[in-house]
């Protein structure tokens, strides 16, 4: 079940009516929403519901012995119990098969043939985010940052919930916990402003995310069944194409975050924001404090500063960060693409540390003029857009192919949709309207009557299901 698709409306609309109507039971509401989630989650692949219970039971277990313990080693031994259960499950499903693909290639060229076997299954849905979720809270109790929950239900429900389940924000249990200890109140202006964000994930996921990929990114860079044709587009087109799934996954996977968010609101829950304007940023460090900022920050927090963070002096830094980003290049998926685009993010973050670090020696500050920040926020785009072009390729050579078809300038004939071109054009005004702006159209509808709030809402579920071709998945499924 996706959130765009014509069946979610009515699984939204039936668990709003359960979870309210046992409000002022805090066991049964919770039971509510954690058959909701499992139920949500199984409309995918019910057979993979397993893991997600099994990953809750390892965690919460471990957490309750976490607690308990007093020797460090028997800590240890238990947080490696359950980073090892967890990143087990995710690199059986998800890399089990890259790893034997190489090996067996490297065996093949050495004529040893190929012994590794090859198991394939199918990736689970969302498995990168509940399994990053759970060992956060693990190791944030490990930490000593935070009490194990006794109740199961609780941890279960934090893994699962299901607005954010398969593709974030990714949660921490200290900003999730404490709003399931409390009860909720419905409020008119809280469900108002999460159907605000509802509808503008819907605009962003359906009217311009699909659009986009539909018309033009799908069409030039290829689908898994479909080859890319860049021998036969234009220079030009393959650049549009690259802005375009630029704002493609943007207003996709924002959209996806922007309807759980505003899910979450319809019952009383706040999810933390994950993405702030990306495309504005003026440098890739600035970027990356601003798109998937759960992931980022995740990444930060238990991989960067472990690995040693900017405490071990400007070597270190730059190798800490280079390892992170290419770990989070990893986690995107299994595939030479990902590392490569990890690996680009890395170097070039390091060397953005390595810049600011010797102006900030020299005594110099980051220039106010409109001019310069207008020439660095289009210079790390452009940079940003080069890493898309490695993420979004089916292949490494199709990606190689996409960057050599862009120098090859006046060759072959240019065809860009009109539609894509104004929705494009649309994208891109919206990205760069203030934020203030877009802060006060949430607060006019907010204050709007109900029956302008409903028509709102028929008008863009209208627009959408004629614009829509069908119930496209999200982009980040995958991940």
């Amino acid at each position: 079940m996706y959130f765009n698709s014509i069946e979610y409306p009515f699984f939204l609309l039936g668990v709003l009516f359960g979870f309210w109507a046992l409000v002022r039971r805090r066991c049964a509401r919770h039971l509510v929403l954690l058959a909701a989630s499992y139920f949500f989650y199984g409309c995918w692949n019910w057979r993979y519901l397993g893991l997600i219970v099994f990953v809750t039971m390892v965690h919460y277990v471990v957490a309750l012995g976490l607690e308990g313990a007093t020797r460090p080693g028997r800590r240890k031994l238990l947080l490696a119990v359950s980073v090892a259960a967890s990143l087990g499950v995710l690199g059986f499903f998800k890399y089990s098969g890259f790893f034997a693909d190489n090996v067996n290639a490297l065996l093949d060229a050495l004529g040893l043939g190929r012994l590794v076997p090859h198991v394939r299954a199918l990736l689970p849905v969302g498995i990168s985010f509940y399994t990053f979720q759970a060992m956060s809270y693990t190791i944030d109790v490990y930490r000593g940052e935070l009490k194990a929950r006794r109740s199961l239900l609780d941890v279960a429900l934090f893994i699962a919930f299901f607005p954010q389940l398969v593709a974030g924000p990714i949660l921490r249990a200290s900003q999730f916990m404490p709003q399931l200890e409390r009860d909720p109140h419905y409020d008119d202006a809280r469900a108002a402003s999460g159907l605000f964000r509802i509808l503008a994930g819907l605009v962003k996921k359906v009217i311009i995310a699909d659009t986009l990929g539909a018309a033009l990114v799908d069409k030039v860079f290829g689908t898994q069944g479909a080859p890319a044709a860049f021998d036969d587009a234009a220079p030009l087109q393959v650049l549009v194409a690259v802005y375009a799934y630029a704002f493609q996954i943007y207003c996709d996977f924002s959209g996806y975050s922007d309807i759980a968010i505003g899910t979450g609101r319809l019952m009383g829950f706040e999810i933390p924001e994950n993405f702030d304007r990306p495309y504005v940023a003026v440098t890739l460090r600035d970027f990356w404090r601003r798109w998937h900022i759960s992931l980022s920050t995740w990444l930060r927090d238990y991989l960067y500063i472990p690995l040693g963070g900017s405490r071990r002096g400007p070597v270190a830094t730059y190798w800490a960060l280079a390892v992170t980003m290419l770990l989070g290049g990893l986690w995107h998926g299994a595939s030479w693409n990902f590392l490569v685009w990890g690996a680009f993010h890395g170097v070039l973050l390091a060397l953005t540390r390595g810049w600011q670090r010797r102006r900030k020696a020299a005594g110099l500050v980051p220039s106010a003029n409109p001019a310069v920040i207008v020439l660095k926020r289009l210079g790390t785009f452009h940079l940003v857009c080069l890493g898309w072009v490695f993420f979004r390729a089916l292949t490494l050579s199709d990606a190689l192919a996409a960057l050599g078809r862009l120098g090859a300038w006046g060759e072959g004939h240019v065809h860009v949709p009109g539609e894509a071109t104004a929705v494009l054009v649309v994208a891109i005004a919206a990205h760069l309207t203030p934020k203030v702006w877009l802060v006060r159209a949430g607060e006019w509808f907010v204050r709007m009557p109900a029956w302008v709030q409903a028509c709102s809402g028929v008008a863009v579920i209208w627009l959408a299901s004629l614009m829509a071709q069908a119930a496209a998945p999200f982009i980040y499924f995958q991940f």
